[in-house]
């Protein structure tokens, strides 16, 4: 792998692309063309986005007309897609196909309150959304058939790589893959070599991810950090998913603002993965080899940094991403 055949990830900047909005002050806010020159100037292989935040199912035309731009233009692109909406899937699905697209990143909705950390214990409906989620993949089937496309599943800090390959060899595992966001994995009682293990063979997009973790009164903190500086073993990662011929592509993702906590103290949280063979010894014997002592246990929008300096610094946080991967690659 070279630096050159990794693209760069909109939802690095959770803050400079307006994902939050903590102040009115500083209104800038990077947009997708600006994306597509910052991964230029710095080597990357092209943009990976959430299609449906930009353009959502009343102007998925305009969404369309834009990528095959991108086409002509010979700009890279991978596209997620936030919600997993049926409707719009159907329409631009044969769309993507025309263009060469084969593969698009989707998570499991929440119907409520967005829950992260692996915190599945604190939503009162976790089952019955799973169901819901299975669902609308069944809906999908046919289509994703007819057209050799293949929907790749996020680990979104919601489900266990076992409960992910249950899904997607329940369904159709030709045209469902995983989308392995590598800093997510501990989140749900995975380390990062089970998650691979577990799922290499249907991976197929990867977010390079990483966090600084932190101890917490409710169990752990995963605090955004430069990758290569957090509990992820990049040397061996990219070793492993360079020499995976099912990945296709790669996008760096720096981690969200809002700092994520697993309630990892909390009985509840096991007994959510009851049905998941997990030793809680060796996971919590995991936890502590990684736990790290330096810098701050909090993010830098957390520490209360605004404006232009918030905005510099997601900057910082991906050039010092691109250096950092590049003495790896």
């Amino acid at each position: 792998m070279e630096i050159k055949n990794i693209s760069l990830n909109m939802y690095s900047f959770g803050y400079s692309a307006g994902f939050i909005r903590p102040d009115k002050a500083f209104e800038k806010v990077i947009t997708l063309e600006e994306l597509i020159k910052e991964s230029r100037k710095l080597g990357l292989a092209g943009i990976e986005f959430p299609f449906d935040r930009y353009f959502d199912k009343h102007c998925y035309a305009e969404g369309v007309n834009f990528l095959k731009k991108l086409s002509q233009e010979n700009v890279k692109f991978f596209l997620d897609f936030e919600n997993l909406n049926v409707d719009l899937l159907k329409k631009v699905i044969p769309e993507l196909a025309s263009l060469g697209i084969r593969v698009s990143r989707i998570k499991m909705d929440q119907t409520r309150k967005t829950i992260y950390g692996g915190n599945r214990h604190m939503m009162v409906n976790f089952e019955e959304t799973k169901k819901v989620f299975i669902s609308k993949l069944k809906n999908l089937a046919s289509l994703l058939k007819e057209y050799d496309f293949t929907l790749a599943i996020e680990n979104h800090q919601d489900l266990h790589s076992l409960e992910l390959m249950d899904i997607i060899q329940s369904i159709d595992p030709n045209h469902l893959g995983i989308n392995w966001d590598v800093g997510n994995s501990i989140s749900c009682l995975d380390t990062v070599d089970s998650f691979y293990q577990n799922t290499k063979e249907a991976i197929k997009n990867v977010h390079l991810k990483d966090y600084k973790v932190y101890s917490s009164r409710n169990g752990i903190r995963l605090v955004r950090c430069p990758i290569g500086s957090g509990y992820v073993d990049y040397k061996k990662i990219l070793n492993d998913i360079d020499e995976n011929k099912n990945i296709e592509s790669y996008s760096i993702e720096l981690g969200a603002q809002i700092t994520r906590e697993c309630h990892l103290n909390d009985d509840a949280y096991w007994n959510a993965y009851s049905s998941i063979p997990i030793s809680k010894e060796s996971f919590s014997e995991y936890v502590d080899s990684i736990i790290s002592e330096d810098g701050e246990a909090y993010s830098s929008y957390e520490l209360g940094i605004k404006g232009k300096q918030l905005f510099q610094s997601e900057f910082d946080d991906v050039y010092t991403s691109v250096v950092n991967l590049s003495s790896l690659v």
